[in-house]
C-alpha cells in the first residue's frame, strides 16, 4: 500500500518495483536506486490483444483468485453492483475470479461475499496445478459450459505459469463459441429437407 501510486481518480494503483543497492566501496549499502512500473497498464496492454469477438477474454490471476489484469466486463460488473464505479476505470486487482452463483448481468444477487465464493472451475484447476512438475499437467481446457466470474456460461482454457506464480485463463461465452455450429445445423436441415423432397 505504501509503495502504490494514486491514479487519476485518486484510486491506488499497483506498482512493481525494481531496487538496486548503491555501495561505497565494499561497505554496506548507502542508498538504493528504485524504479517503478504501473503493472495494471502493462498487463492490460498485453492481455487486451486476446479479446476477439464480443465475449472472448484472457486474464491473469493469482493463487488466491485475485484478477491481476483489467476485466473486459467492468461496466457489466459496475451495473450489477459487483464493482465500484471508481474501480471501473482500472479494475485490475479489484475483481475475484470466483463463481457468483448466477448471471450478474441478468440480475443475480450473490448470497456470499466474494472471498467466500468458490473459484471458477478453470481457476480452481489452474491453482490445483501449482505444485505439479510436468508442463502437460499445468495447462488444460474445459469444453463443458461453466460459470465465469461474472456469471455467464463460458468455455475456456487455462495455464499455470510457475515462473511467475500466476495463472492465465482464456474464455468465451458458449453462445458465441457455438454460433458457427448453428449455421452448420441450419445448412444440414436445408440439405436434409431437399433430400426428403427429392425422395
Amino acid at each position: 500500500q505504501e509503495l502504490s501510486v494514486k491514479g487519476d481518480s485518486d484510486q491506488r494503483r499497483p506498482v512493481a518495483w525494481f531496487l538496486a543497492p548503491i555501495r561505497s566501496g565494499n561497505g554496506p549499502p548507502v542508498a538504493a536506486l528504485a524504479m517503478g512500473v504501473e503493472t495494471d497498464r502493462e498487463l492490460a496492454t498485453i492481455f487486451s490483444a486476446a479479446r476477439p469477438g464480443n465475449t472472448a477474454e484472457a486474464y491473469a490471476f493469482s493463487d488466491d483468485g485475485l484478477m491481476l489484469t483489467p476485466s473486459r466486463f467492468s461496466e457489466e460488473l459496475v451495473a450489477a453492483g459487483a464493482l465500484s464505479e471508481a474501480a471501473a476505470g482500472s479494475s485490475a486487482f479489484q475483481v475475484q475470479v470466483r463463481d457468483p452463483g448466477g448471471n450478474l448481468a441478468a440480475g443475480h444477487a450473490p448470497a456470499l461475499e466474494p472471498a467466500a465464493r468458490p473459484l471458477t472451475q478453470l481457476a480452481a484447476l489452474a491453482v490445483a496445478a501449482r505444485g505439479k512438475t510436468f508442463e502437460s499437467d499445468q495447462r488444460g481446457a474445459v469444453a463443458t459450459p461453466y460459470r465465469s466470474y461474472h456469471g455467464n456460461e463460458v468455455i475456456g482454457a487455462w495455464r499455470w505459469l510457475p515462473a511467475y506464480d500466476v495463472g492465465v485463463i482464456a474464455e468465451i461465452s458458449v453462445l458465441e463459441a457455438l454460433a458457427a455450429l448453428r449455421f452448420f445445423w441450419i445448412s444440414f436441415a436445408v440439405i436434409g429437407g431437399f433430400v426428403v423432397l427429392s425422395l
